[in-house]
């Protein structure tokens, strides 16, 4: 006959009424860090007006991820697609400005451009999608304008 000590029972007895411990979601591998949706001033369309819209992604991994098919779009269906040769270091942002511009590096990290003649994100509010290659959504982001906020962290 085999004595099992209180201790030994009651574990036993809460791992089989418990089960296992749920597991907690993965952080995306391309998550969105910020979107800029307003930008200062009257809505005049120029370059500098909508390149101050923007929407900021983070690499959450240890490794450099290549960003070719990756997607961001708007909830209405405008999408920016990234190009081969875009790639992002591990735990690096990059910074997805609305207007027409020269795609490089910045004080925040590496920033491509949409080159849209006009803006993405709602003043009111909006939902931000990321997709891998295969289309899947890896991350989302969705904001309702609060007064005195352009910006809304994710």
């Amino acid at each position: 006959m085999v004595r099992l000590v209180p201790t030994a029972v009651a574990t036993l007895v809460a791992m089989a009424t418990l089960g296992a411990a749920p597991a907690q979601a993965a952080a995306p591998r391309l998550k969105i860090a910020e979107i800029f949706y307003d930008s200062p001033g009257a809505d005049s369309r120029s370059t500098g007006s909508l390149n101050a819209e923007y929407v900021t992604l983070l690499n959450t991994t240890k490794r450099t991820l290549k960003l070719k098919g990756w997607s961001v779009r708007d909830k209405t269906g405008s999408t920016y697609t990234f190009m081969a040769g875009v790639v992002l270091k591990a735990r690096k942002r990059i910074t997805l400005r609305s207007g027409r511009g020269t795609d490089g590096s910045g004080p925040g990290g590496r920033i491509v451009h949409w080159n849209r003649d006009r803006y993405v994100w709602n003043n009111d509010q909006d939902t931000a999608y990321v997709r891998d290659p295969k289309g899947r959504l890896v991350d989302s982001c969705s904001y309702k304008a609060s007064t005195g906020s352009a910006s809304v962290g994710c």
